[in-house]
């Protein structure tokens, strides 16, 4: 979510920049960029994370013995 707000942020400044001068900083659309990635790479190790964790849960509740 950090990432996020922060592009968020970025996006905000490019558009201000571009209000006011009728062109976009290289440094910022990159900045941007960067921060994309790095928001969508978190995003997709949570969500990796997040399945690990429920086939593992899944693996263990079908290997688990019944009890008698």
């Amino acid at each position: 979510m950090l990432f996020d707000w922060i592009e968020n942020f970025i996006e905000l400044q490019m558009i201000d920049q571009f209000i006011n001068s009728a062109q976009i900083a290289n440094q910022t659309a990159q900045l941007s960029s960067i921060v994309t990635t790095f928001k969508w790479s978190f995003s997709l190790v949570t969500y990796g994370l997040i399945v690990f964790g429920i086939f593992n849960k899944l693996r263990q509740h079908l290997l688990k013995t019944p009890s008698k």
